[in-house]
């Protein structure tokens, strides 16, 4: 299990670079850059340690779901809070994905 929430947390990470490296420049302010950042990380660690018994891409698209939501909300009053929410789905998807399916890192 530690090798599993190892890598979904590194992966979380690179997650959480690449949406940051998409966010530059259209003015966002550090805070709400680290933010993405640590919120990514945290989808990652979060699908690591989980233990729900369901098949692998519904769990990585149901933590991304919940864990992306509180980013998701703050950005509502800017209309951002579907594309973050969405993101955040797809982000949890991917990090399920590689873990369990390419990288064949068991639960």
């Amino acid at each position: 299990m530690f090798k599993r929430v190892l890598v979904t947390t590194f992966l979380g990470f690179i997650a959480g670079l690449i949406c940051v490296w998409g966010a530059l420049g259209r003015g966002f302010g550090f805070w709400i850059l680290l933010s993405a950042l640590a919120n990514r990380v945290l989808i990652g660690f979060a699908i690591g340690i989980s233990s729900l018994k369901l098949l692998w891409f519904l769990h990585g698209i149901l933590i991304g779901a919940i864990f992306g939501l509180p980013l998701s909300l703050a950005a509502v009053p800017n209309g951002g809070f579907w594309i973050l929410e969405v993101a955040s789905i797809i982000y949890g998807f991917l990090i399920e994905l590689i873990t369990t399916k390419v990288l064949k890192v068991k639960k």
